[in-house]
């Protein structure tokens, strides 16, 4: 993961997104639209927990050009199931949350109409 972050970081490109504890607008939509844009109270749910390595530990780089974004992630030991493994529902928020991300960057703002996952052993 270190290898992939540092080679994310150094290609022309790509944007290391910012890390938000709480629902704001990251980023200008393809518009440049602003408008309606507040801060939230709440926290994000990816983000929702406090202890360091225990989540959704993860970081996200973004091409807008190649309309392409890449999520790093280690899942803590908040997030499993079984013992060693992720839930399959901390899988899907990560997947969500980085195409929601990406949609967000090169559509505008868009909501999840339905995501499907088969999980397979």
């Amino acid at each position: 993961m270190r290898r992939h972050f540092g080679h994310l970081e150094a290609t022309e490109g790509w944007t290391r997104l910012p890390s938000y504890r709480r629902a704001q607008l990251h980023f200008r939509g393809p518009s440049g639209d602003t408008s309606g844009a507040t801060p939230g109270n709440t926290r994000l749910f990816p983000r929702a927990i406090d202890v360091p390595g225990a989540g959704f530990e993860y970081v996200m780089f973004l091409c807008v050009p190649q309309r392409r974004l890449r999520c790093l992630c280690q899942p803590g030991p908040f997030l499993e199931g079984h013992p060693g493994l992720t839930h399959g529902g901390a899988l899907a928020t990560l997947i969500d949350s980085s195409l929601g991300t990406l949609a967000l960057a090169v559509a505008g703002r868009v909501v999840t109409a339905n995501l499907s996952i088969d999980y397979v052993l």
